[in-house]
């Protein structure tokens, strides 16, 4: 074998062995760098959550009003009640922008629990539109059904005073038939001023 041949022999075998020495070297540095990759990641997405999840109990909580109605063992059998009123709750639907007017309605619409308790608003009363100024709510009512005993206008009063005064922004109820004052709304009770208590 001539000496040209030999040596280029010795040079191939220095080049691949060379190539050989460099590959670990690169495939760690590929590995380091995927996995600051993945961690940097990692870290972006607990971030992300953690974000998400301060956010949500931020949210507000949805708001409820008290209704008060009669206990029907005294309004319907006359008998001896420890509460004269029972009270339900409702919740209020977020697009309502009127609160005092969200009550009376629910009001007229009567009790959900039937069994216990009932109203004594008659049927035929019906609500033209709730207005409040400087903490007194003026309930204007139809005059166009306005008509009932002496019992149901006490609790036709009592109900809604009760039940506007327990919203924190109202001190006083002022009633109102068809927009005007009136001196009673059937005949039984003075209702020309606010209100700022129920009916004894």
């Amino acid at each position: 074998m001539s000496k040209k041949i030999w040596w280029a022999l010795v040079s191939v075998l220095l080049v691949v062995s060379g190539c050989s020495r460099t590959l670990p070297s690169q495939s760690s540095s590929s590995s380091t760098s995927f996995s600051e990759t993945q961690t940097s990641s990692q870290s972006t997405i607990a971030s992300s959550t953690g974000a998400t999840s301060e956010s949500s109990s931020d949210l507000p909580v949805q708001q409820t009003v008290t209704l008060y109605f009669p206990n029907q063992k005294y309004i319907e059998f006359g008998q001896e009640a420890d509460n004269y009123y029972l009270t339900e709750t409702r919740l209020v639907p977020k697009e309502t922008a009127n609160l005092a007017e969200f009550v009376v309605q629910e009001l007229l619409k009567g009790p959900q629990n039937t069994t216990e308790a009932t109203s004594g608003i008659p049927a035929s009363v019906g609500l033209n539109q709730v207005n409040l100024l400087e903490e007194t709510a003026y309930v204007d009512l139809k005059q166009q059904g306005l008509a009932g005993s002496s019992l149901q206008e006490h609790f036709l009063i009592n109900q809604m005073v009760k039940s506007l005064l327990d919203l924190e922004q109202i001190k006083a109820v002022q009633f109102l038939v068809d927009g005007e004052i009136v001196e009673s709304l059937m005949g039984h009770y003075e209702v020309n001023q606010p209100l700022t208590s129920v009916l004894d």
